[in-house]
């Protein structure tokens, strides 16, 4: 881990390593600031690096106005990003996140889901295990199924294509639609009126297509060329079967 044997120099491993488990310990009697606090002496933080920490936890979780609260008054939301921002303690480099999104309502999940790409925009390495495929598939550029301890499958796609029909298309349509935020790129099929179209990690088809259809685009079809990651899983655990 970080060039690190983990038998050898196990300590130091677990110092650059930031674990969020699947139930995570919250102590509800604790305030929000002792809470960060405790695991910042944990990890054996001194004064400066432990306030350090504090504030960026409490900044980066939305909790900076719920430092004094204590942990009982938060939701469930509140006390997910909570959870997160206590695996920062010691600035780890390898976040290993277990479930992060279970057991959380929409928002809660939303909320969550942009910690986590706050974390990757950053440049930290994560390994995410989760059951949420269709949400966890826009944060990762690496995917591994396994079922029970195999591994199956392993992928690097990260770009999604998809297929665009129309009823008429302008002659400069594809640099119309090529133009629009979260596409990569819009080439022509051989058939009239169809466009395969290549979409940037993390866009969000939906949105893509409200834009294509308020640029004035009569959109007849509009279909993924990929199988999602949940598709792939069940393939991969049926052995290539449908």
């Amino acid at each position: 881990v970080g060039e690190l044997d983990v038998v050898g120099r196990a300590g130091e491993v677990r110092k650059a390593i930031g674990y969020l488990p699947d139930f995570a310990g919250i102590y509800q009697d604790m305030r929000v600031i002792e809470y960060l606090e405790f695991f910042a002496a944990a990890y054996g933080l001194g004064r400066t690096e432990t306030e350090k920490y504090t504030v960026s936890a409490l900044e980066i979780s939305g909790l900076a106005e719920r430092s004094q609260s204590f942990i009982e008054e938060l939701s469930r939301g509140m006390r997910a990003k909570l959870s997160f921002v206590r695996a920062l303690a010691g600035n780890p480099k390898l976040l290993l996140l277990d479930e992060p999104l279970s057991n959380l309502d929409p928002l809660a999940r939303r909320e969550m889901l942009a910690v986590i790409a706050r974390m990757r925009d950053e440049g930290r390495s994560m390994l995410i295990s989760s059951h949420q495929l269709g949400e966890i598939e826009k944060l990762c550029d690496r995917v591994i199924f396994m079922d029970k301890g195999r591994l199956l499958e392993e992928s690097r796609e990260t770009e999604a294509f998809y297929l665009l029909r129309s009823a008429s298309l302008e002659a400069d349509a594809a640099a119309l639609i090529g133009g629009i935020k979260g596409i990569a790129s819009a080439a022509p099929s051989s058939e009239g009126g169809r466009y395969l179209l290549r979409l940037e990690t993390g866009a969000d088809p939906a949105k893509i297509l409200r834009e294509i259809a308020a640029a004035g685009v009569p959109v007849l079809e509009w279909r993924p060329l990929i199988p999602s990651v949940e598709e792939r899983l069940i393939k991969a655990v049926r052995g290539g079967g449908a």
